[in-house]
């Protein structure tokens, strides 16, 4: 493994649920445990919220892969992503 010498920042990093929920917390899990055991300076999960604008109206959400990245829904309920990144950074310790 190659010493890293500038930070490294993550972005954008997540899964949608639209494919199946209990792969986004598979994902979302394994990868901010991989930005804890590196030299990445961050991670950033892409998106805390499914598209939210929308909630409420039916015919406004569509079965579509963009509006299914949150790790909480559009009612901030926790989706499986949510706890994956929870569990993994609340035993982060400095």
């Amino acid at each position: 493994q190659k010493d890293i010498n500038k930070p490294i920042v993550i972005a954008e990093s997540g899964y949608s649920t639209f494919c199946e929920d209990d792969t986004q917390e598979n994902v979302i899990g394994s990868q901010a445990k991989l930005s804890l055991a590196s030299q990445l300076s961050g991670i950033i999960i892409f998106e805390w919220c499914d598209e939210w604008g929308k909630i409420g109206y039916p015919e406004r959400q569509d079965a579509h892969i963009e509006e299914h990245w949150g790790i909480v829904d559009g009612y901030r309920r926790s989706k499986p992503g949510y706890d994956a990144a929870k569990n993994v950074f609340s035993s982060f310790k400095d």
